[in-house]
């Protein structure tokens, strides 16, 4: 069975004083610093990460394996009803303090 991972931004980054962090710290195994393609963008009332082509354009996360996928309902709730999870390719860093 192929692993879930999941890529992570914000508040549901490692140390994040929520009860969502929590459930995925909770149900994960922490893989490493990560970044995808992409920009941060605002809309309303947070931030959200949108997709990229552009190559100096990254948003710094952390990525996960799950242990339990079923927690993806619960996160995806906490994301809200403009919330889409997509799958898409990430760069593990391979040294800390890496830069986007």
């Amino acid at each position: 069975m192929p692993q879930a991972r999941l890529f992570v931004y914000g508040t549901l980054r490692r140390g994040s004083p929520n009860k969502f962090a929590k459930l995925l710290a909770d149900n994960s195994r922490f893989i490493g610093d990560a970044r995808m393609r992409g920009r941060l963008h605002q809309f309303s009332n947070y931030s959200g990460a949108v997709p990229s082509d552009r190559p100096n354009e990254w948003v710094r996360g952390e990525l996960f394996e799950l242990l339990d996928p079923s927690i993806l309902g619960r996160l995806d709730e906490y994301e809200g009803s403009e919330f889409r999870r997509v799958l898409l390719r990430t760069v593990k860093s391979w040294k800390p303090g890496f830069t986007s």
